[in-house]
């Protein structure tokens, strides 16, 4: 059975990983257990895969998302219509898994670094998915929808607008 799956191995990963995010300058991402979700700082789910060890904070990862939301703002046609930047639910996982969490994710692009770590990011906000990005085209605007993130750089790689419940808007185009 795998050290992972019992409660003292999940333990021990917990103590191993606020261990290392203290050596590492105080930063935490809050984790129940590798594999399950828990409300990061800002009250939403963080989930970091068995056997990911992520480069930047899930307040990194946040700061990235929400920073590409705001900088949607000024461009609103209809500024009324603004929603404020809110990240949801945060994933790192490898790109092999993305999909998992973003179906649009295209698998030739997955396949060039199929191990690249990577963080799939659900937000709400001004989603104008104006701009092509390394594994998505413009398309249509949303008011929700999911960003990936490379993990070693903070480089977007993806935006994918999606429909909240009782929105209906065409779907954006792959790459």
């Amino acid at each position: 059975m795998d050290t992972l799956t019992r409660p003292a191995g999940r333990l021990l990963a917990i103590v191993a990983i606020v261990a290392a995010a203290a050596a590492l300058g105080g930063a935490l991402f809050v984790v129940s257990g590798i594999g399950h979700a828990a409300p990061a700082e800002g009250g939403y789910p963080v989930t970091i895969a068995p056997g990911i060890t992520p480069s930047l904070t899930s307040e990194q990862v946040a700061g990235i998302s929400r920073g590409y939301l705001d900088a949607q703002t000024p461009q609103l046609a209809a500024p009324a219509l603004h929603r404020p930047p809110l990240v949801l639910a945060e994933w790192a996982t490898r790109a092999r898994d993305a999909g998992v969490h973003e179906p649009r994710v295209p698998p030739a692009a997955v396949a060039q670094q199929p191990d690249r770590v990577v963080w799939v990011v659900l937000v709400s906000g001004d989603l104008l998915n104006l701009g092509d990005f390394p594994w998505s085209r413009s398309g249509a605007p949303d008011p929700e929808g999911t960003i990936v993130i490379d993990d070693a750089s903070g480089t977007i790689l993806g935006v994918y607008p999606h429909d909240p419940p009782g929105f209906d808007s065409p779907e954006p185009t792959g790459p």
